[in-house]
Parts: C-alpha cells; sequence; structure tokens
C-alpha cells in the first residue's frame, strides 16, 4: 500500500498527515499534525479524528499505518 500525494493533500485539508520519520523508534511511518497548518493542536487530536473513520481518507489512512507501523495503528484505534 501506498500514501500518494493525493492521499497527502487531501488530509492536510483537515491538518493532518502520515509522516515519514526515518529513525524514530516509534516507527518510520507516523500520523501526526501538520504543524505548518495549525488546524489541530496537538497529534492525539489528529489520532481521534482519523480514528473515528468517518472519511475514506480515514480508513485509508489506518490501513496504510496497519500495514506499515502496526504499533502506531493500535494506539489510534484505541482512541475510540
Amino acid at each position: 500500500m501506498e500514501w500518494t500525494q493525493k492521499d497527502a493533500q487531501e488530509a492536510s485539508k483537515e491538518g493532518w498527515n502520515i509522516f515519514e520519520c526515518n529513525g524514530s523508534a516509534n516507527g518510520k511511518y507516523q500520523l501526526q499534525v501538520d504543524d505548518e497548518l495549525a488546524l489541530l493542536n496537538e497529534d492525539k487530536d489528529a489520532w481521534k479524528l482519523v480514528a473515528r473513520q468517518e472519511k475514506d481518507i480515514h480508513k485509508k489512512a489506518l490501513a496504510f499505518l496497519k500495514e506499515k507501523n502496526y504499533p502506531e495503528y493500535k494506539l489510534i484505534i484505541a482512541q475510540t
């Protein structure tokens, strides 16, 4: 599965995205607030938004993380 530029643009409209975090102990791919947009306050706000799975982009983000960073996926799902 791939997180495309189109996916990134759609997620950014809500103030979050999946970022590549090479070398992070929390996994290479992480769902985070896009700080430059300042639409959400913190990463947990983005997690809660995506965990509700109200849009296809939320479902795709979760599927991507389930495949690429399962520990983070589990933490996000726990937000519901």
